[in-house]
């Protein structure tokens, strides 16, 4: 029997900070200068894992909001100036029920700006967060805090901002069964950033994956090296300033079981971020 094999990126420029195994993932799109001493953000949440059993800390309290929060990572709080408050999650279990509720009412990319004002600075102290606080009679009277599993993208220095410079599409081929396991395909892509910067790539799945599902039964998938580097940990990259700099990205093909002849084809997302 013979098979086409085909992965392929949905490309994204995503400036985050660290690396986590945490299940709801956000990001700082941008930051821009505003008047006076002001800056404007504007990020996304990205993936919320509706399957995370982590308990609500604020389960069974009187009165508990879910908002999307600008968070201090030095003070360890957000401000009930930078909230954007949604709704009252006190009767809710766990962080993965409470992020079903969320997609009800709001599309994941779900995008938001703050402006935020001179006593958030230094900027690249500020991140966006999944967070809670719990108050009587409505608003965030109170400082939130972040929900557990939220990985809380930081903002990068202001004006940067980086390309891909071309696709990634990476195909295995035709192939005959025994040649499927373990067969890998390679490719190299170019990044440009307008400032010298040390970036990470990490590649994602669908529903946020570590690897690429090629089969919807899960008998085929593909692992993503970058740099050689499993691609869900990410590889980091040194990038000057408007030169292209290479990352080399290699998918493998793991089988699960007997596979039929055709042609098979996922797709997955290439994040760049912040260290």
């Amino acid at each position: 029997m013979k098979f086409f094999i085909k992965v392929i990126f949905i490309l994204g420029l995503f400036i985050l900070s660290g690396l986590s195994q945490a299940v709801i993932r956000t990001h700082i799109i941008s930051t821009e200068n505003g008047s006076g001493r002001t800056f404007k953000l504007t990020g996304s949440i990205d993936a919320w894992d509706e399957d995370d059993k982590a308990p609500n800390p604020c389960y069974k309290d009187s009165y508990c909001l879910i908002v999307i929060a600008m968070h201090d990572i030095v003070k360890n709080e957000g401000s009930p100036e930078l909230n954007y408050v949604s709704y009252d999650i006190s009767n809710i279990a766990t962080i993965g029920e409470v992020g079903k509720v969320f997609k009800k009412e709001f599309s994941i990319p779900y995008v938001k700006s703050f402006t935020a004002g001179a006593k958030w600075l230094p900027i690249e102290n500020m991140c966006l967060s999944i967070s809670y606080c719990s108050t009587e009679g409505g608003g965030c009277s109170t400082p939130s805090y972040k929900l557990p599993s939220t990985l809380c993208g930081t903002a990068p220095p202001v004006d940067l901002t980086c390309n891909i410079l071309s696709a990634v599409i990476l195909e295995h081929g035709t192939l005959t069964t025994d040649q499927v396991n373990g067969h890998q395909a390679a490719t190299k892509i170019r990044v440009t950033c307008n400032q010298d910067a040390t970036i990470l790539a990490q590649s994602l799945g669908e529903n946020s994956n570590k690897n690429i599902q090629l089969k919807p039964d899960g008998s085929l998938e593909s692992e993503i090296l970058i740099n050689g580097t499993p691609g869900s940990d990410g590889g980091k990259i040194e990038v000057r300033e408007n030169i292209a700099s290479e990352i080399n990205i290699t998918s493998t093909l793991i089988q699960h079981g007997e596979l039929d002849e055709g042609s098979f084809h996922g797709s997955g997302t290439l994040i760049i971020k912040m260290p």
